[in-house]
């Protein structure tokens, strides 16, 4: 028990000491580098993230341009096909 008290006692010393060495200067400017760190990594982030959203609305546009052109390019290549078969049709 005694052992255990003398442990507790030079510990508790220790940890006294320790206490007043210790400023938390040193570790907040360190958690404060790596939050401008991930900071300056997100907003590299978001730079690239706006190109690939210029370039989806990019492609939403060309679908859309050949959403409204397929169908008469459809048409036009019936009528075409039908044209010929006419041709073919009056030659005999």
């Amino acid at each position: 028990m005694e052992r255990y008290l003398d442990f507790l006692s030079t510990a508790g010393k220790y940890w006294s000491t320790m206490a007043k060495k210790i400023s938390l200067d040193g570790p907040a400017g360190m958690i404060k580098r790596g939050f401008d760190e991930v900071n300056d990594k997100l907003k590299d982030h978001d730079s690239r993230f706006d190109h690939v959203d210029k370039d989806m609305k990019e492609l939403k546009y060309d679908v859309n341009e050949i959403k409204i052109k397929l169908p008469r390019l459809a048409y036009a290549i019936d009528v075409k096909q039908l044209g010929e078969r006419v041709t073919k049709l009056e030659e005999k």
